[in-house]
This record gives C-alpha cells, structure tokens and sequence, in this order.
C-alpha cells in the first residue's frame, strides 16, 4: 500500500469523505470522476485514526499504475503520488484541478 505505514487508517467511502471534507482540494475526486472514471471507479478511500484526521487519502488501486491522494487541509495542499513520482499543489497554482488532471494523466493514464 501506497499510504504511511506507521499510520492505522479506517475505511470511508465517497459520502463520508464529501460530508467530512469541504477544504482545499475537494473537488478533486468528482474532476477525476469527469475526466478518468475508470480510475475513479479504483479508488478506495481512508481517514487516519490517530493523527491526521482531518486528511483524506485514497488509493487507486487495481491499475497498471497504482497512486495515492492526500488532501490535506491544515497545509492546503494537494499530494499524489506513487513509488517513483510525486507532487504536491497548493493555492499557489493557477489551476489546482489542472494541474492534478495533468500529473495524473502523465504518470498514470497508460
């Protein structure tokens, strides 16, 4: 698994994570519902248990290249990544959606 293995994380699914979430980054997963929904439909997601609890995180699982998403609204910033790739965007991008489209369709869209 792609996420922190010192953390002890909880399943949720979309619902839960869109009536927790409303910060930075939140309409990320319903832009990559739009544009790559046959990765959408691989994503699983998790809240940390311990510390963290305010994040989302998700992997997208069962693809040739599997990657993780991170919201994390404390820093507000946007994380994907995966073994060998990663980025991180925040309120200093133009676009924060385009930019995740863009790196998603670069590393993972074979």
């Amino acid at each position: 698994m792609l996420l922190n293995k010192t953390l002890k994380y909880k399943s949720e699914s979309i619902q839960e994570v869109l009536n927790r979430y409303s910060g930075f980054g939140a309409d990320i997963f319903s832009k990559i519902s739009e544009f790559y929904p046959e990765l959408y439909s691989n994503l699983k997601y998790y809240r940390a248990i311990a510390v963290q609890t305010n994040d989302v995180f998700a992997v997208c699982e069962n693809i040739a290249n599997e990657f993780a998403i991170q919201l994390d609204p404390d820093i507000e910033i946007i994380c994907i990544w995966d073994e060998k790739n990663s980025i991180e965007i925040g309120d200093w991008a133009t676009d924060e959606y385009q930019e995740a489209m863009s790196f998603i369709e670069e590393c993972f869209v074979k």
